[in-house]
């Protein structure tokens, strides 16, 4: 009979532990869902481009945007908020030549079509007005292409290459 009383001990105390495992592994799961579902670039309308996102890349003509809830200190980046208003972050000279200093200006954004939106903000040469258009936008990338980009008239020379190096509104490559 003590043989007994000590097995059915041990196998309470295993079926105890065995419960407490699964419970410790279930609320391990959903505290690492609700981490991931929290985590930096979260975006819960996958068909809006509200919110900011930092440059990663450029191929060809098209420049690419990785969603992230604050910008990065030593990347330029775009945030569009609400009623229209627009953060850019962008290099704050004309020279794009490393190392880049960045600032933070404030500018407006509308849609003008479908997929098409027209961004106003300064700059060091003046005011911007860069029409884009947005090839693709998923929770955790924007890819946009310049169709218009005007940068007044100081540097209307310098449109192609203002637009093809550095972050959104970086400038020509100094030498």
């Amino acid at each position: 009979m003590p043989r007994l009383r000590k097995a059915v001990t041990v196998v309470r105390y295993f079926k105890k532990s065995f419960i407490m495992y699964i419970l410790r592994l279930v609320i391990n799961i959903i505290l690492i869902s609700l981490v991931i579902s929290c985590s930096r670039g979260n975006r819960t309308d996958l068909n809006s481009i509200e919110g900011v996102w930092v440059w990663k890349k450029s191929i060809e003509e098209i420049r690419v945007y990785t969603a992230v809830n604050y910008f990065d200190e030593d990347r330029g980046g775009i945030q569009f908020l609400k009623n229209g208003e627009l953060r850019v972050k962008q290099n704050i000279g004309w020279c794009g030549t490393p190392p880049v200093t960045y600032e933070t200006v404030r500018g407006t954004w509308n849609k003008t079509s479908d997929s098409t939106y027209k961004l106003e903000y300064p700059y060091w040469g003046g005011k911007i007005t860069h029409d884009i258009l947005i090839m693709k936008v998923t929770n955790s990338e924007l890819q946009i292409k310049s169709i218009k980009l005007d940068l007044g008239p100081r540097v209307k020379h310098r449109t192609t290459s203002y637009w093809r190096y550095g972050g959104l509104t970086s400038s020509t490559i100094c030498i």
